[in-house]
């Protein structure tokens, strides 16, 4: 997942081991010591870790710092949560990445238990499965309509 790798596609599905840690796809994993964020967030109302690469991290403190219609305080805010809602974290040498315990109990993710890795081109998510499934039956039905246009899928 090192800002060299084009993207992140897909879904890979995978299970949490006892110590809420989830393997990563080695295609996705970053260079050796290179710092992710993970991100506590929703989509469609069901909580999500999105996990960031430090390039996309900045990306988003950059669209926020660079956004005309936000003034400073508003800027200063929404910094101030992107912050509070990250941690980082590594990818262990044995490809492992821990999401805190705190994190994974917030997304409903539960040791032992499936989850779903979704590429998202520049990042990834980890989900519970349920929610997942929820949140693609969602997008897909937002996106259907946007496709009309553009027939992508």
């Amino acid at each position: 997942m090192s800002s060299s790798l084009p993207s992140l596609k897909g879904r890979k599905d995978y299970k949490m081991d006892p110590k809420n840690r989830v393997a990563v796809p080695p295609e996705w994993r970053p260079a050796s010591g290179e710092q992710l964020h993970l991100l506590l967030s929703d989509s469609y109302k069901l909580p999500v870790v999105k996990v960031l690469t430090e390039a996309e991290y900045s990306q988003r403190v950059a669209d926020v710092e660079n956004h005309a219609g936000l003034n400073q305080a508003q800027k200063r805010k929404l910094l101030g949560r992107l912050a509070l809602n990250c941690v980082e974290a590594t990818v262990n040498p044995q490809g492992k990445l821990l999401v805190p315990r705190e994190w994974s109990q917030a997304a409903k993710l539960e040791a032992d238990m499936p989850v779903v890795l979704a590429g998202r081109g520049t990042y990834f998510e980890i989900w519970n499965v349920e929610n997942f499934n929820q949140m693609a039956a969602l997008e897909a039905a937002e996106t259907d309509e946007l496709n009309i246009d553009l027939d992508i899928f």
